[in-house]
């Protein structure tokens, strides 16, 4: 087993910033809001969803599939 991550392509590092800048200004997260934001396949749109999840930005979805979005961005005065 190897500890090496595989490297993140450019198009999928820029679609999963694209994907949280929606999520946090939004204030909306969904799979398929996802996808037809960034015109992408679902499953692509689950990666990215489940990736910014992992990275402590969304919440696990509750007891109806509702996630909240954990990450505070302040207001600009």
């Amino acid at each position: 087993m190897s500890d090496v991550q595989p490297s993140t392509s450019f198009n999928e590092q820029e679609a999963y910033e694209r994907a949280v800048g929606i999520m946090i200004t939004h204030q909306k997260v969904s799979k398929s809001y996802i996808q037809r934001k960034l015109c992408i396949s679902y499953n692509k749109a689950a990666r990215l969803v489940e990736r910014a999840e992992e990275a402590g930005i969304i919440a696990s979805p509750n007891h109806i599939g509702k996630r909240e979005i954990l990450l505070v961005v302040p207001a600009s005065i």
